[in-house]
């Protein structure tokens, strides 16, 4: 059977567990999930290579302009879904992998599973894809295919000190001088690879901070913002932003463009807490999210 993979065939997208929820209840919310592997989940772009010559962005909609030297260091006839991460970046550096000469010499691509084996078990497909990339780079000191390490739900207590060391980024977890976990990815070990939305009890993301899109309707000079709606709710959004970025507001973000933020809560009023600019919504990646 081929393990080619092709945007046609689509990918499993995560469904959603809510910190708050977690938090709320972390007994017997996380004993639903005892025994399920967690993994880091990276701050990056989501990207699949399709065992054939081709990066793809998640969507299918573009590929990724990798080197030569690059992609060579790919397996070849094995499609690979992953997280493209550039060491010492924001996540939002990533989008200059679009172009030829993004800086590929500092990019790692952690691969995470097999989009095209439809016949494993999650279980068996990440035992599969460890041993794929450890044959994959032996001999290549600068292969920049890494495998992203999973673990298993022991206890809720435990759970949460990892969960903490991921996302405080302790530990093991930084790298390269770079931080990249923003949460953790729960998946059940007998789970088959189906493309589309994932249950609860399949595939889960959870982060420390929510996120979401809002679109831009204007400007605030005085706090150099940008001034957003979210919900039928405008606020000001003012952190994050590179200087290059908060130097042009308008330029980098047009009006009626999308931006893509994080926060801590929604306030009574509705509006974020502590709302901070991640990124745009690209066209590359406009898709379902993971």
């Amino acid at each position: 059977m081929s393990e080619i993979w092709n945007p046609k065939d689509g990918l499993m997208h995560y469904a959603e567990l809510r910190i708050r929820e977690v938090l709320a209840a972390p007994d017997s919310v996380l004993a639903q999930y005892k025994g399920f592997y967690y993994s880091e989940k990276l701050d990056g772009w989501h990207a699949v290579w399709d065992g054939d010559g081709r990066l793809y962005t998640k969507s299918g909609k573009k590929t990724f302009k990798a080197p030569r030297w690059f992609l060579d260091l790919l397996p070849k006839g094995v499609a690979v879904s992953g997280e493209l991460v550039v060491r010492r970046a924001q996540a939002t550096d990533v989008a200059s992998l679009l172009r030829s000469d993004g800086p590929w010499d500092k990019a790692r691509f952690y691969a995470f599973d097999l989009p095209a084996d439809r016949t494993r078990a999650f279980d068996a497909r990440t035992r599969r894809l460890k041993a794929l990339v450890a044959a994959q780079c032996r001999g290549a000191p600068k292969c920049p295919l890494r495998y992203v390490e999973q673990k298993k739900v022991s206890s809720p207590a435990a759970f949460l000190d990892e969960f903490g060391a991921i996302t405080e980024c302790k530990g093991q977890y930084k790298r390269d001088g770079s931080c990249y976990g923003e949460g953790v990815v729960l998946t059940d070990p007998q789970s088959m690879y189906v493309p589309g939305r994932a249950t609860k009890h399949v595939r889960v993301k959870l982060k420390r901070r929510e996120d979401d899109e809002a679109k831009v309707i204007g400007y605030s000079t005085a706090r150099r913002s940008l001034t957003v709606k979210f919900a039928g709710k405008q606020f000001q959004l003012g952190i994050g932003f590179t200087n290059e970025q908060r130097a042009d507001l308008p330029r980098h973000f047009p009006v009626g463009s999308l931006v893509k933020f994080s926060f801590r809560a929604l306030g009574k009023n509705g509006v974020p807490k502590e709302a901070r600019f991640v990124g745009v919504r690209h066209r590359a990646d406009v898709t379902t999210p993971t």
